[in-house]
């Protein structure tokens, strides 16, 4: 690898460099701990601009051995580096013999302006707890003056990162991509599929995460989930497809899932001024169920495809304003005389909630109420609400009965 790394950054080399043959590395970290900053250390990093790194006809194994001590890199891209394009890379990571961490670990860390993937494959596995990650973009929250993780470009990709550790003891969170305030990222026509394992909140399992100005996520398939096949465990490790904590972001056209948890989320949106539209999102084989849920302002909704198979299922929670919920296809798809507790298709309660627009949805065989929304929630009209339980159609934060049906100290393990 390191005579690859030295091939590269050569200025001889020319603009495109081809990898060849089975590259196969053993890295064991330093044994280092870092106190009071982020350190971030790779194994290869990329410091020359406008190259093209082709791996069509090479395979790159890396074994780590050890415990990893502060957050590391396999293949960093030097903010220096402007406008690299990995292309057909293959590249498998797996940790062995390590204590656990929770540090990351990232296949690419990419800090430059203008990097393309394309038609990369990134595998990693692990038997201890460390905060995978397949791709990590690294930006800045000065995107006005800084050109950090600007305009990354992932297309075409294929994205199995998996932690299944044998002992849990440590908060431990899994990603596919994790974009960090990198302004105008682009991710298209990509797989990506997750897997962690733990107990509770503190271990999760994390399909695409965001917090990024001006984000496109179009045409791909992410799913999260936990080894917790049968969905009766609230204590289990929690899964969420696609959490979007940035402005501005467009959202379309994806299959999002998370499924095998002990909650769940399809499409968690902190983010203002987002579009979420034409996806089809599901949350299922879980005790808590949440397809959609919106946090943010000024938000659109509309035209997707939102289901759930959790126990306790709401397939879109609203706790914001200014936000259009329409032409929705809403669906529980368990239904008695399986374990079903609870069941809402629009749940919008709370102080924030006003001054929304609601209508037009069609929400089937949901077990208690189509929506039960706070009373100056906005205009809530034209909804078609069904069910096996005859659901109440509309209802408000005033019926205490129904309200308490849906308090959190109701929702537990399936025994």
């Amino acid at each position: 690898m390191h005579a690859y790394e030295r091939l590269i950054n050569d200025e001889k080399s020319g603009l495109l460099i081809n990898l060849e043959g089975v590259i196969a590395t053993t890295i064991i970290p330093d044994k280092v701990i870092t106190v009071g900053k982020s350190v971030l250390k790779s194994f290869f990093e990329i410091k020359r601009s406008n190259i093209t790194i082709d791996g069509s006809s090479a395979k790159i194994y890396v074994t780590v051995k050890g415990t990893v001590t502060s957050d590391y890199a396999i293949m960093q891209i030097n903010p220096a580096a402007e406008n690299v394009c990995l292309r057909n890379i293959d590249i498998t990571v797996c940790v062995e013999d390590a204590d656990n961490t929770g540090k990351i670990l990232a296949a690419i860390y990419n800090i430059a302006q203008g990097t393309r993937i394309e038609n990369c494959r990134i595998t990693m596995t692990s038997k201890t707890q460390v905060q995978l990650c397949g791709i990590y973009n690294k930006g800045d929250k000065d995107y006005l003056q800084s050109y950090k993780g600007r305009n990354l470009f992932v297309r075409d990709c294929d994205i199995n990162v998996q932690c299944l550790p044998e002992s849990i003891t440590t908060k431990c969170c899994v990603y596919g991509i994790y974009n960090n305030e990198g302004s105008g990222i682009s991710v298209s026509n990509s797989i990506v599929l997750v897997m962690n394992d733990g107990y509770g909140s503190l271990q999760r399992s994390i399909g695409v995460f965001t917090n990024g100005r001006y984000g496109r996520f179009i045409d791909n398939n992410i799913k999260a989930r936990t080894p917790h096949i049968q969905g009766l465990l609230l204590e289990k490790a929690h899964s969420i497809g696609f959490i979007n904590e940035g402005s501005h972001s467009l959202i379309s056209s994806n299959n999002i899932v998370a499924e095998c948890a002990g909650a769940c989320i399809g499409v968690e949106n902190k983010g203002f001024y987002a579009r979420i539209a034409d996806n089809k999102i599901l949350a299922t084989h879980t005790v808590w169920g949440r397809s959609v849920v919106n946090t943010a302002p000024n938000v659109v909704i509309n035209a997707n495809v939102i289901t759930s198979t959790a126990k306790n299922a709401r397939l879109v929670e609203q706790y914001s304003y200014n936000t259009i919920i329409t032409n929705n296809y809403m669906r529980v798809l368990l239904r008695p005389p399986q374990p079903v507790r609870t069941g809402c298709g629009i749940y919008a309660i709370g102080f924030e909630v006003y001054e929304n627009v609601i209508t037009n949805n069609i929400i089937k065989d949901v077990y208690n109420c189509g929506i039960l929304a706070s009373e100056r929630c906005g205009i809530v009209e034209n909804n078609i609400v069904t069910g096996y339980n005859k659901p109440l159609q509309h209802t408000t934060d005033k019926n205490k009965a129904m309200t308490n049906i849906f308090r959190a100290g109701n929702i537990r393990s399936i025994e």
